[in-house]
Order: C-alpha cells, then sequence, then structure tokens
C-alpha cells in the first residue's frame, strides 16, 4: 500500500482517537464530582493521548499525529464543554494543543522507538510537574492522584528497576522546571 495512503491513515485515525477522548472527558467532567472533576480537566493528563497514540507511530511521524490527536481532543473540549468557553481560553486551549501534541507525540514516539527513558521522563515530568503546581498553589488531595500516575507512567514505559529510576528522576527534574510554566498558563486562563 502507498505510503501516503498510510500516513493519511494514521492521521485520521490520530483524529478519531483524539475526538473520542474529547467527548470522554467531556461527558467525565459532568459527571465526576469536584474536586475531582479537575483530573479531567487538565491540560496534562490530556497529553497522556497523543503519547499513547505516537506509542505505536512510525519513525518520523510521532509529533504529527501527536499534534492531530490533541487538536482533535481540544476541538471536541470546546464544542461539547457544557459551560461558555472564552475566546481568550480557545486561543490558549488550541496555541497549548499544539504545542504539547508536538512535545507529547514526540515524546511517545520516543518510548515506541526505545528511547523508553527520554520519553517517559517528558511525559511523566509534565503529568507529575502539574501535580506539584496543584498540590502547591490549588490544593486537594486529587493532585496526589496525578502525582501517582506519573509513577504509573514511569512504570509502564520503563521495564528494568535502573531505567525506572532515571525516568523517575528524570521526571522530578522536568517537573520542577516546569512549575513556573504551569503557573504562567494558569495566569494565562485567569486573569
Amino acid at each position: 500500500m502507498d505510503g501516503a495512503l498510510i500516513g493519511a491513515r494514521r492521521l485520521v485515525a490520530a483524529t478519531a482517537l483524539g475526538s473520542a477522548a474529547g467527548l470522554a472527558l467531556v461527558v467525565l467532567f459532568t459527571i465526576v464530582p469536584p474536586p475531582w472533576d479537575a483530573l479531567v480537566n487538565t491540560s496534562a493528563l490530556w497529553g497522556v493521548v497523543p503519547f499513547a497514540v505516537a506509542a505505536r507511530s512510525p519513525r518520523g511521524r510521532g509529533a504529527a499525529l501527536g499534534v492531530a490527536s490533541m487538536l482533535a481532543l481540544v476541538l471536541a473540549w470546546i464544542l461539547l464543554f457544557p459551560n461558555v468557553i472564552t475566546a481568550r481560553e480557545v486561543l490558549v486551549f488550541v496555541l497549548v494543543g499544539l504545542g504539547a501534541g508536538v512535545v507529547c507525540g514526540a515524546a511517545g514516539a520516543a518510548v515506541g522507538h526505545g528511547r523508553r527513558v527520554s520519553g517517559t521522563v517528558v511525559m511523566a515530568g509534565i503529568v507529575l510537574g502539574e501535580a506539584v503546581y496543584g498540590l502547591v498553589v490549588v490544593g486537594g488531595p486529587h493532585w496526589f492522584v496525578e502525582a501517582a500516575l506519573a509513577g504509573v507512567l514511569v512504570l509502564a514505559c520503563c521495564r528494568t528497576a535502573a531505567t525506572r529510576i532515571r525516568a523517575g528522576l528524570g521526571a522530578a527534574a522536568v517537573a520542577g522546571a516546569l512549575f513556573g510554566a504551569y503557573w504562567a498558563y494558569d495566569a494565562v486562563l485567569t486573569t
């Protein structure tokens, strides 16, 4: 089969998976009680979708598949979300979605192509960074669950104790570096 056709099919599949994830997240957001609903509306956990989609991508296509799935997820969220979303929120969601799709897709592809530690450091670090921000700035028990999910990513993506330790330490470093980025992101959305 022609490579372009296979690539187009993968993009369509990534878009469909992102759309389905966006729909599922909107449904979950309406039924999960506060403060736990914050975990459904968290940009870091949304990044797990393009990460997973790109983990089985051919070489060089992870970022594109990540962007396709993340933008589909974001657009489904914007269109189906039961509350009013401002134009600024739409712009921020789309811009962050583009960047997150590239980063999380590339991290997923790294894991899928034998660079497990580097890909895991990025994705688990993003999730852990948001959890730390939530614990320090927002408060609530649900952020401990998100931190645990970062640990689950490390355990699931890395196979040996040595690689898990390296990925866990790297994720902690990324989490610390991202603290300011999460603060800036929330500041843009809440002002």
